[in-house]
């Protein structure tokens, strides 16, 4: 297949950044560099320029100016926690090193989702069907919707941030231990609108407090 960002017939077609050559996309996603090549994985309706049962289209490059279309990676599975769509999120890695998509998967329209795992090949280009849930909804009260997971390292640990919606109007942040990242243990809000970030010791896996 021809780079995206080759000659095209439409002069309003852009040419300085990467797109796939047709379909709906919004927010990048899993951004990496594996084996000297970018990766960049993307919101992707590959069928339609509608917001439908999102996919992750995937790009990548060697140098940040040519690009290649690659396979879509990540496709809504038949009855499974992603069943309408695979939603924002990162790429992480296992300890083997082996790439893992950490997204939102979506079932029906409303805020719920589950963090979604899917294991991929060491050159990001064959993917697993099999989907494994690390973090279902809190089991808080005060949560009425999550997406768009994130993992950061702090000290050597991995831990895991969430975008969540409360039921007081507030928008929030979730701390999450992700030290293995197929289970991820909940440590409640984090941060929330008007508030401080929570003090976490990074090195023992513990929240000292959070917010609310």
């Amino acid at each position: 297949m021809p780079s995206p960002t080759a000659s095209h017939p439409d002069p309003a077609f852009p040419v300085a950044h990467p797109r796939p050559a047709r379909g709906w996309l919004n927010d990048p996603n899993g951004l990496c560099r594996v084996d000297g090549v970018w990766h960049v994985f993307f919101q992707h309706n590959p069928r339609s320029a509608r917001h439908d049962r999102i996919h992750w289209g995937h790009l990548s490059s060697p140098d940040l100016v040519d690009w290649t279309e690659e396979p879509v990676a990540l496709v809504p599975s038949t009855d499974g926690p992603d069943r309408d769509g695979c939603w924002s999120g990162v790429m992480g890695f296992d300890d083997d090193g082996a790439p893992v998509a950490v997204y939102s998967g979506v079932q029906g329209i409303e805020n719920a989702s589950e963090v979604t795992l899917a294991r991929g090949s060491a050159d990001l280009r064959e993917w697993s069907a099999e989907r494994h849930v690390a973090a279902g909804m809190p089991e808080d009260d005060r949560v009425i919707g999550v997406r768009d997971p994130f993992l950061v390292r702090i000290a050597g640990r991995r831990w895991a941030l969430q975008g969540a919606g409360l039921a007081d109007g507030q928008a929030a942040v979730l701390l999450y231990d992700a030290e293995d990242l197929d289970r991820w243990t909940y440590h409640g809000v984090w941060l929330s609108s008007g508030q401080a970030p929570a003090a976490v010791d990074a090195t023992s896996g513990s929240a000292r407090s959070w917010c609310g």
